[in-house]
Parts: C-alpha cells; sequence; structure tokens
C-alpha cells in the first residue's frame, strides 16, 4: 500500500544530517588548529626563526582560516548568528596579513604573537560549537578579550615592520590595516565585552548559536 511521504520527517532529517556536518567540520577545525598549536609550539622549541615558512604552518593556517570565512559565510546569510560586520573586519584582516604580510615577517616577533593569538582564539571557540555547556561558552567569550588585543597590535605591528618592503598599493592597505587596527580596535573589544557580558549573563537565549 502506498504510503504518503511525511515531509516534516524529511525535513527534520534533513536538519539532523545538517547539524551533524557542522558538527563533524567543527570538530575537524578544532582539531586542526589544534594540531597546528602544537606544531608551532615544537617549532619555537626547536629555535625555528621562520616559524611562517616552517613545516605545514602557512598551509594549516590558511585552510584553517578559509573555514572561519565559511562561517562568516553562513552568518551572511542567516544560518549562523553573528556580528557580521566585526567577523567581515577580523578574517579581512587575516587574510591580508597572511597572504601580504606574514611572507615578509615570518621570522619577527610579531608574526608568532599574531598566530598565537589566532590560535588561541579558535582553540577555545570551537568546543563552545561542538560540546556546548557552562565552561565552553566561557571560553569562547572571556578568551578573546585578551587574544583580540594582542592580535590586532600584533598585525599593526607586523605590517609596521613589512612597510618598506611594500609595493605602493599594498604599503596603502597595509596603513589602513595599522590605522584600523589601532582606532577601531578599542571599539571591537568593548563590543566583544558589551556581548560576552550580556550572553554570559543569561540575557539572550537562543536556539542558533553565535560566532
Amino acid at each position: 500500500e502506498y504510503q504518503p511521504i511525511d515531509r516534516q520527517e524529511i525535513v527534520l532529517h534533513s536538519s539532523r544530517v545538517e547539524s551533524m556536518f557542522w558538527t563533524a567540520l567543527n570538530f575537524g577545525a578544532w582539531a586542526g588548529w589544534s594540531g597546528l598549536a602544537l606544531h608551532v609550539l615544537a617549532l619555537s622549541r626547536q629555535g625555528v626563526s621562520d616559524v611562517w615558512g616552517s613545516g605545514y604552518v602557512a598551509p594549516a593556517t590558511r585552510i584553517l582560516e578559509g573555514l572561519c570565512c565559511l562561517e562568516v559565510g553562513r552568518i551572511a546569510v542567516g544560518s549562523l548568528k553573528g556580528n557580521l560586520m566585526l567577523g567581515l573586519g577580523i578574517h579581512y584582516a587575516r587574510c591580508y596579513v597572511m597572504q601580504v604580510i606574514f611572507p615578509l615577517t615570518g621570522n619577527h616577533l610579531a608574526c608568532q604573537l599574531v598566530l598565537l593569538a589566532w590560535i588561541l582564539t579558535e582553540v577555545t571557540r570551537y568546543p563552545y560549537y561542538i560540546f556546548g555547556g557552562k565552561l565552553a561558552s566561557q571560553l569562547r567569550y572571556l578568551t578573546p578579550l585578551l587574544t583580540f588585543p594582542l592580535g590586532a597590535g600584533a598585525e599593526a605591528w607586523a605590517c609596521t615592520v613589512a612597510l618598506p618592503s611594500l609595493s605602493a598599493p599594498l604599503k596603502a592597505l597595509a596603513m589602513l590595516q595599522i590605522f584600523v587596527n589601532i582606532v577601531g580596535g578599542p571599539y571591537a573589544w568593548y563590543t566583544m565585552m558589551k556581548r560576552a557580558k550580556r550572553d554570559l549573563s543569561g540575557e539572550k537565549k537562543s536556539s542558533k548559536k553565535e560566532k
């Protein structure tokens, strides 16, 4: 006997499959950033000067940052809660620094500090999406209050170091990045602080987790 298609069941199944896909991708990203942290630590212990140009640091960071950019795309289409403008600004800066600045400053302390800030941010952010819970939420919201100033300051420092080696258009972008990090950084940090205070106090309840 013919059984009519239960469209609600299909939707629920699709939703479960989608949730499992993003959870698996988040777990892979978390493992990737954690592995990158161990790799960078090992290079530092070995006394490697050009961390960015050593091992798989550069390609791994680019791939992992690509996953972060995918999350910004999800925010843009409404499947993930988050501050779109802040996400665009942060991840544009990361992409610019990776492609233009790091190849010139891989042996400078500023490069290592930027990588440290990025890695700590991501390693403590993904458990919020994978496991949830109070501790994961606290790590997700409080860690950037420490790592964002470190990362923004070190990015501006790295851009300053690279300026003499840049062509005119790239130099203009580097100067713009320095200005944005120094002038806009405090406002971005204040926005993060307000959101952390709001969400950790339980004032906001939503089924969609926020980036």
